[in-house]
């Protein structure tokens, strides 16, 4: 050790902060959200961890490295850093893509924070403060949550929230988040309540399950039920004198908790449009594993969005929205197979089911049972579902904290590699950090340009569109919405020299797009064919849609711009094949005048009337 560790270092004291304000921080804009300010404030915080680490001792990075669980979850950081190498868009795996931005470089932000973990569990001092933060958020997020259930929001005009039936999503974003952080917190809660024995702390448990439960969540709740069968079996002697000294309190606790789940669950179900039912999974898992079979060794990061509607039925709008965006498989395990391959699976549950392992062995240590439970409720949550941000970071650092709490091993490993290890992970960090920054600048000038199109002033729209697009070019989707902002404002000017460069911006930027998003990003050939109709090139969308057409056979949006396409070049033929494809894609009930389900689309979507 190079100096005293202690609560009073400023730089642990930086690191909590940024830790609190990375889970919890959002900016109520459009262009923002919730994911990329919690990246950018969480990589300054992996910064100062990597510090940290440098101005202490490597201990806590060796230790990791010489045990099992350790030498796996190493080699699943080696898989994610050369995953670039067989992505089928690498620059889009190294930096992340709207709406998650869970790149290569997010990954070294977790990683990062993951080493701190670990350091600071070493000290008991110190660990007592990681905890406080984490009980700290998880009050914070309760209480926004609440508001949000009890209509007390604030921020209400802000979100659309009736997207999720008004439940609530709190500092996470959305319901299925909400409730994935409240199973990695909820064991640090009652943690907190066994040893202090403080009334409050048994309130907020209360208030955990009731929020999870609001969430209507069912794969949240999948967690809870094995960390409360889990909990129960272990802590015998507790649960049986709260049964015998407060029977009747826990008895309308166990009413109110019910209550509130009826209701959640009840609300949420009864929304056809909205029932994400295991049909809407099912045809999810359906297409994931034929991508699997067709590319066994991964498409690396964040790619699964560009690919997957060419795998994807028209089978899902019987689930789903007609704009749904497929990003992710809604399991684990399946969309570790989709980007990172065999080898990303079986390193990733390799370490993971190795440190539960060590955990369980440990159990009798408090603090080891707690991460179990923490783990454990949370993976199995995500058998079902994916992670965001937040979730993931918190994730990453009980990892971190679980591997600090693990005894010692007397093997050593060299410095020198421990050393090299932080200087990856800080570097990277930092290149994470400056690449958010830029990215939140970049689109809140892009967010100025759509305010100044909605305004009318297309110059200026266009202009912010390419400065968003020169400060930052390998964010695909700013690259495909200003395409197709250019094409929107070409039919609002007949002013030749505008007209001239609009054309010029949509060229550069669509070739932009190309070199981010690869070849197979079937959006690409789309604008390019509706660009073509905007020049009366006939062949050029015949080729460019006939490749649009190959590539998302069964998407909506596609046959859309088809049909405006041959509209422009007054073919009527092509253009009524291009509805008939359209048409033979949406459920069968679309137009069913007494079926609520096609009232509610229609209603959606009222273009399908015209």
């Amino acid at each position: 050790m190079r100096g005293k560790f202690s609560l009073k270092n400023h730089t642990l004291h930086g690191f909590f902060v940024l830790v609190l304000l990375g889970i919890l921080a959002f900016i109520p804009m459009q262009s923002l959200g919730f994911a990329l300010p919690k990246i950018t404030l969480l990589s300054f915080a992996a910064i100062v961890g990597m510090i940290l680490i440098l101005q202490q001792d490597l201990s806590a990075v060796q230790k990791i490295l010489v045990s099992i669980p350790g030498r796996l979850f190493l080699l699943f950081v080696f898989v994610i850093f050369l995953s670039p190498l067989w992505s089928t868009a690498p620059f889009i795996s190294i930096v992340g893509n709207p709406p998650r931005f869970e790149g290569v470089f997010a990954y070294a932000v977790f990683f990062a924070l993951t080493l701190t973990g670990a350091l600071c569990a070493h000290y008991p001092q110190i660990r007592s403060g990681v905890l406080r933060i984490i009980l700290l958020t998880n009050i914070l997020t309760i209480f926004y949550g609440l508001l949000q259930f009890l209509r007390l929001d604030p921020l209400f005009h802000y979100w659309k929230s009736d997207l999720f039936l008004g439940r609530s999503f709190s500092f996470l974003g959305q319901p299925i988040f909400l409730g994935q952080f409240i199973l990695l917190t909820l064991p640090f809660v009652f943690l907190a309540w066994k040893k202090e024995r403080k009334q409050l702390w048994g309130l907020l448990v209360i208030l955990n399950l009731c929020l999870l439960l609001a969430t209507a969540s069912r794969a949240a709740l999948l967690g809870m039920i094995v960390i409360l069968i889990i909990g129960i079996v272990s802590f015998k002697g507790l649960i049986r004198h709260i049964l015998r000294t407060k029977a009747i309190f826990l008895t309308g606790v166990t009413i109110l908790v019910i209550t509130v789940g009826l209701f959640s669950y009840t609300h949420r179900f009864s929304v056809p449009t909205q029932y994400m039912s295991l049909g809407a999974r099912g045809v999810l898992w359906k297409g994931s594993i034929h991508m699997i079979s067709s590319r066994p060794f991964g498409y690396g990061l964040e790619t699964m969005g560009i690919l997957s509607d060419s795998f994807f039925g028209p089978e899902l709008y019987e689930y789903e929205s007609l704009t749904t965006k497929i990003d992710r498989a809604h399991s684990k395990p399946l969309d570790l197979l989709l980007t990172l391959g065999l080898f990303g699976f079986l390193s990733y549950y390799g370490f993971l089911i190795a440190l539960l392992i060590e955990l369980w062995r440990c159990r009798k240590e408090e603090y080891a049972f707690v991460f179990f439970l923490s783990l454990i409720g949370f993976s199995v949550n995500l058998f079902f579902s994916f992670e965001n941000i937040a979730t993931h970071a918190l994730f990453w650092l009980i990892i971190g904290m679980a591997f600090g709490s693990l005894p010692s091993i007397k093997e050593k490993r060299s410095p020198r590699s421990a050393y090299l290890f932080v200087i990856l992970l800080l570097l990277s960090a930092c290149m994470s950090a400056a690449t958010g920054i830029q990215w939140m600048r970049a689109r809140i000038i892009m967010e100025q340009g759509e305010q100044f199109f909605d305004a009318g002033r297309l110059d200026d729209a266009i202009r912010a569109y390419d400065t968003s697009i020169r400060l930052f070019p390998f964010d695909r989707q700013s690259l495909l919405q200003g395409a197709e902002l250019g094409l929107l404002a070409l039919a609002s000017t007949d002013d030749e020299p505008t007209r001239h460069a609009v054309h010029q911006f949509i060229d550069t930027t669509l070739l932009q797009a190309e070199k981010v998003s690869s070849v197979q990003d079937g959006m690409i050939p789309l604008l390019y064919g509706w660009h073509a109709a905007k020049r009366n090139d006939h062949d050029a969308v015949e080729i460019f849609l006939a490749r649009a057409q190959k590539l998302r056979p069964h998407d909506i949006v596609t046959h859309r711009i088809a049909m405006e396409s041959y509209r422009i070049l007054n073919d009527t033929k092509r253009m009524n094949d291009a509805q008939q494809k359209l048409l033979d894609l949406l459920p069968s009930w679309w137009n069913d005048l007494e079926n609520e389900r096609g009232r509610i689309l229609r209603k959606e979507h009222p273009w399908l009337l015209e």
